[in-house]
């Protein structure tokens, strides 16, 4: 497959294609005599994997540690683990904090004219030139 039809199917740009073979992200892509890329299965289930993870939240730096321990060979399945349990940590820690958000923007929609008559009338005059004296 050449890079245009990886795209096509990863929905990911030639140019993030590109970066992520840079960077070592997926396995060295060969070339054909003219010098095009010529992505093969594995590759395209490396990228996929990559996508998954970064649609996770995993930061570059953290997939590249993640692949670094995979490619030892050895017995390095808890730091890998750990990895992406340091992820789901962080969802649920912003899940958390969004609930919270989400649950003071519902409390201030349901009593609003309470929040406006209680609160908002408290609130100093934002536009000095336009406030009226009392």
């Amino acid at each position: 497959m050449n890079i245009k039809e990886v795209s096509q199917k990863t929905a990911l740009t030639a140019d993030t294609l590109r970066y992520y073979e840079k960077i070592g992200l997926i396995p060295p892509i060969t070339r054909t005599s003219g010098g095009i890329r010529d992505f093969n299965q594995n590759h395209l289930q490396w990228i996929l994997f990559t996508k998954d993870l970064r649609q996770a939240g995993l930061s570059i730096d953290s997939i590249l540690n993640y692949i670094a321990l995979y490619r030892k060979h050895e017995d390095t399945e808890i730091e890998r683990k750990e990895i992406l349990q340091q992820q789901k940590k962080l969802l649920v820690d912003k899940i958390d904090e969004l609930t919270t958000t989400l649950n003071f923007l519902s409390e201030r929609i349901d009593h609003h004219q309470e929040f406006v008559e209680k609160i908002e009338e408290k609130l100093p005059c934002f536009d000095p030139s336009q406030c009226v004296a009392s």
